[in-house]
């Protein structure tokens, strides 16, 4: 398996098999694992994203050790730092309301974005469903999902909110959120 990203610590990890006949090896037989791939998602759930190791389990449907030293030092999230994932047909989740996301073309319905392109002043006006009931959270990310900027904010459906931030050139995300709706839109 190839794991690669800016925090992954470079290198080989484990020992190359050596195969010492190759007339051996053919469909009806299997080079022995040194890792399991669920060993390597177990570490990357836990490690990257912080999940517990019952989620971890949980989600890949059994219980493997996690590779040790794919991520650099000092950048391994403490596991089940957010806690444990909820069930949503628990108990204590009944009676919440979901968020819908607005995806498709129809986005702009929702909430309008411009100009777009920019250069870093633009204005986001909140449409159907965004009203001054509830409060707006807008987070701007990067492509790599690092969160920019991040707000809460109350405004009245079809008032501006005005952005002026100097960003890099490149693409940026821009999310809406509130109780009822959230939207994501490129920048």
């Amino acid at each position: 398996m190839f794991v690669f990203g800016s925090m992954v610590k470079g290198g080989i990890i484990g020992n190359n098999f050596k195969i010492d006949d190759v007339n051996l090896i053919n469909d009806k037989t299997n080079v022995p694992l040194q890792y399991d791939y669920r060993q390597v998602y177990k570490s990357v759930m836990q490690n990257w994203f912080g999940a517990c190791e019952n989620d971890a389990n949980d989600i890949i449907k059994t219980n493997v050790q996690a590779v040790t030293g794919i991520f650099r030092n000092g950048v391994v999230i403490e596991p089940c730092l957010m806690g444990p994932l909820v069930d949503p047909d628990s108990v204590a989740c009944k009676g919440t309301v979901s968020v819908v996301d607005i995806t498709g073309d129809d986005h702009h319905l929702y909430a309008k974005i411009f100009p777009n392109p920019s250069n870093g002043a633009f204005s986001i006006i909140p449409m159907v469903g965004f009203d001054s009931n509830f409060p707006i959270f807008i987070n701007i990310m990067d492509v790599r999902g690092h969160i920019i900027m991040s707000e809460e904010t109350r405004v009245t459906q079809g008032a501006a909110i005005e952005i002026n931030r100097k960003f890099q050139p490149g693409m940026y995300i821009i999310r809406l959120q509130n109780k009822k709706y959230a939207i994501n839109q490129k920048l």
